[in-house]
């Protein structure tokens, strides 16, 4: 068997402990996220094995390197290969969609988003047509109400090109993230969306407006 070279296990551990860092904020991101104990203390365990995936990564020498990374890469491939997320707290599901995860099943999605895409659609056509009828009345302030209404008709079309990929299937299925961006507001920084409302963030989270309940839906991300 050919011997690999210090240089190229140098190199391995490397490329492993970079995707435990990436991991890593990928994790801390969802437990910052969680509002429920439970399932910030599932993701505190999980940080937990990805630190200890990369100390021993770290703290590999050229002696007996060759399997500490078989035995890294074997854990690396159970815990870390696939993260999956399916939780309760209000603001978690945001979070996630920002963080980039997709949708785990695309039936489900079907079934529980695209009503709430829909019935957000129609409330935004409701009141557009509240801001346009105001433009109309005597002494009101055109120039702001104008541009308030070409930045809600963005959104609509927007919205509604979403909701025609909303298929089983379809090979441009949407996904949370550019559901999350309808309506956003620009320049937002960290923690100033908590207490804000805007059509995306309306479709993934909050009570579901045919059962009262919390919309639920699951998550998944690739690395």
């Amino acid at each position: 068997m050919k011997e690999r070279k210090p240089s190229q296990h140098a190199d391995g551990l490397t490329g492993l402990k970079d995707l435990a860092l990436q991991v890593r904020t990928s994790l801390n991101n969802l437990a910052n996220a969680l509002d429920a104990f439970k399932l910030a203390l599932i993701a505190a365990i999980a940080v937990f094995i990805v630190d200890f995936i990369g100390a021993i990564a770290a703290a590999c020498t050229v002696v007996g390197v060759g399997a500490a990374i078989c035995v890294i890469i074997t854990i690396a491939g159970i815990a870390i290969g696939l993260i999956t997320a399916a939780g309760t707290g209000l603001n978690s599901y945001h979070a996630w969609a920002r963080d980039g995860f997709e949708f785990a099943n695309e039936a489900q999605a079907v079934d529980k988003i695209a009503p709430r895409l829909e019935h957000e659609l129609a409330r935004a056509e409701r009141e557009l047509g509240e801001l346009q009828a105001t433009l109309r009345e005597p002494g009101a302030d055109t120039d702001a109400l104008r541009k308030e209404i070409d930045l809600r008709e963005q959104t609509l079309d927007s919205a509604r090109e979403i909701m025609s990929r909303f298929v089983e299937g379809h090979e441009n299925f949407p996904t949370p993230k550019e559901i999350s961006a309808l309506g956003r507001p620009d320049g937002l920084l960290p923690g100033e969306s908590r207490n804000l409302q805007w059509m995306g963030k309306n479709v993934l989270t909050g009570r579901d407006y045919r059962t009262g309940e919390y919309v639920r839906w699951h998550g998944v991300k690739y690395l």
